[in-house]
């Protein structure tokens, strides 16, 4: 169990401080270094659908995560077609920052980075790891438009967009034939653009384009975060003297790792 969310730990990281999978990100490391990629031959000029992309980049401002204050709650889902014990399912996350103090819980983990210290607590295994606080530097999601068009050409994705229900709809960046992410989709309201969710569709680096093996991870937004005050002044650890520290009450019985 703690391996399981270990491995997807980055996954909820990703959702709240900068979306680690994110296509911007994918694209950043691929201007610096070519990424081999299977493609089938074409023999039409790659073109870029300029008037979706602006929606798209219209939509992705909910996920612009460079801001002081962030609150986020929602359900975390995972599929690995080559590991079935990587998958969960609705998995409960959230994430509120203000300044460089954030708060995180993803299922039975938590996560807080306040007063200099940064602290890991793994609930199955009732252990909490205390290391120094980290600095948080925040990714948006999407570059310039000038850089994602550029980048999209020399990634060969193509944009779409498709109805979900009577209020959502999905828009996605999408190249079934990449080698590390096949699809980063958006769903969002109709009516005020807002995000109700992300979904990333990841190769397996091994047998890129057997689609059985690949890893969809969707998250879903949750519309309101009403105890995020709360969250943030959560109290895990008393200070007994330097790099020592002892358990409040609602933390009784698990065992402490200090690594300053």
């Amino acid at each position: 169990m703690k391996n399981r969310y270990k491995n997807i730990i980055f996954l909820s990281l990703a959702m709240g401080i900068g979306l680690a999978v994110s296509f911007a990100s994918m694209a950043k490391k691929s201007a610096k270094k070519p990424v081999a990629k299977v493609v089938a031959p074409v023999d039409t000029v790659f073109v870029v659908d300029t008037i979706k992309l602006e929606r798209l980049a219209k939509i992705a401002k909910d996920l612009q995560f460079d801001q002081e204050n962030i609150s986020i709650s929602g359900k975390l889902s995972v599929h690995n077609g080559s590991d079935s014990s990587q998958n969960v399912s609705k998995l409960p996350y959230r994430l509120i920052k203000r300044g460089t103090t954030f708060y995180s819980s993803l299922g039975l983990t938590e996560t807080l980075n306040a007063n200099g210290l940064y602290i890991y607590v793994d609930k199955g295994q009732k252990k909490i790891l205390v290391s120094q606080g980290k600095k948080i530097t925040a990714q948006n999601i999407l570059p310039d438009m000038q850089q994602l068009i550029k980048r999209m050409k020399e990634e060969e994705y193509q944009i779409r967009e498709n109805v979900v229900n009577a209020t959502e709809n999905r828009i996605s960046l999408l190249n079934p034939n990449h080698i590390q992410c096949k699809e980063y989709a958006i769903y969002f309201d109709k009516t005020n653009l807002h995000v109700k969710g992300v979904s990333i569709r990841m190769s397996n680096i091994d047998d890129p384009l057997n689609a059985k093996k690949d890893k969809t991870v969707d998250f879903r937004y949750a519309n309101t975060l009403a105890d995020a005050s709360k969250l943030m002044s959560t109290r895990i650890l008393r200070k007994l003297a330097k790099n020592q520290y002892s358990t409040t009450d609602a933390y009784k019985g698990y065992e402490v790792i200090v690594r300053m």
